[in-house]
């Protein structure tokens, strides 16, 4: 739907009464992470839903194809909380619950990237368990990693994270960020996070109250 850069029009419009983006435009390039920033309460999770319910005062350009239809484009939404539901990390991963074959290449790739791997090495599991058991409960940094991969699958064209790896290590966090755009170059990531990322290419984008 867009080749490298997507533009955001009347994003202000989307936030909270008080609050606004310098300017009403947000420019994004595929294959770099871009963060907003501000106060808690200015607006961070408003503006990503807003995103990623197509609100229709936003404005979607690409800059080499004009106006896009929000709903050409693929967009994955990873959140803070409810990231994991009962089932197996397959289950969770895919959503396939009916045994439909599905692209094991793709399952195999987004594991790697959220470094999935040494999760079933440290838990002992395959991939189609089902999660139960003191032996096999997951930490909320591991749960969110699966919600990860599970908004990585479907090959994005906008990633967007909301607090979404809160409770991942820094170390693990700035990891798995380099692996998404490494591997994932053609996705546009944007997130919000209440702590400095260790991750050194984040672009910043800057939310502030409305003084006027």
């Amino acid at each position: 739907s867009f080749s490298k850069t997507l533009v955001l029009q009347n994003v202000n419009a989307c936030l909270p009464s008080g609050s606004y983006i310098d300017g009403d435009e947000i420019s994004l390039s595929v294959g770099k992470v871009f963060q907003i920033c501000g106060p808690s309460g200015s607006g961070k999770t408003s503006l990503l839903q807003a995103i990623a319910l197509q609100d229709s005062r936003i404005n979607y350009l690409g800059a080499d194809a004009g106006y896009i239809d929000p709903q050409s484009m693929r967009i994955g939404y990873s959140l803070q909380n409810n990231s994991y539901f009962p089932g197996s990390i397959y289950e969770n991963i895919t959503l396939e619950l009916d045994g439909r074959s599905i692209n094991q290449e793709r399952l195999r790739k987004v594991m790697s990237v959220c470094q999935l791997d040494c999760l079933l090495e440290r838990t002992d599991l395959t991939i189609y368990e089902e999660i139960g058991g003191s032996r096999k409960d997951l930490s909320g940094g591991e749960k969110q990693r699966i919600a990860l991969a599970r908004a990585l699958f479907n090959a994005p064209d906008l990633l967007l994270i909301d607090e979404g790896t809160s409770g991942i290590e820094d170390g693990l966090e700035t990891k798995i960020l380099q692996e998404i755009v490494e591997n994932f170059p053609n996705t546009i990531i944007l997130l919000t996070s209440h702590r400095e990322l260790t991750y050194s290419a984040v672009n910043k984008i800057q939310i502030r109250r409305d003084l006027r």
